[in-house]
């Protein structure tokens, strides 16, 4: 999966108004992993280390971490993303960078 699947902003133009969806949320984001991964939103965002769980929490930490905002800025720090995972913004960097070198990115 990649970012670009997670309905990240893009521009429709509607006569002279332009819309910019809003952002998932970092929520939907785990939602989105939990059901593809099949692993529930509790489990994921616990502290389990059966490795098909790690797994897909890194890959939800690497998917918080790589969106951007128009300004070039990362949307969700490590802290948020640590915050959000109750750990901190060192183990979410972890896991951002362990999910790109498992998957080449």
């Amino acid at each position: 999966m990649t970012v670009d699947t997670l309905h990240l902003p893009f521009k429709v133009q509607t006569g002279d108004l332009t819309m910019t969806p809003p952002r998932p949320t970092m929520t939907d984001i785990v939602a989105d992993v939990s059901a593809r991964r099949r692993i529930p939103v509790d489990i994921l965002r616990g502290k389990r280390k059966a490795k098909p769980i790690v797994l897909a929490r890194h890959e939800a930490m690497y998917l918080m971490r790589q969106q951007k905002r128009a300004t070039g800025e990362y949307h969700y720090s490590a802290a948020q993303i640590g915050r959000f995972f109750g750990t901190d913004h060192s183990s979410a960097l972890h896991g951002v960078r362990r999910h790109a070198e498992r998957n080449g990115l």
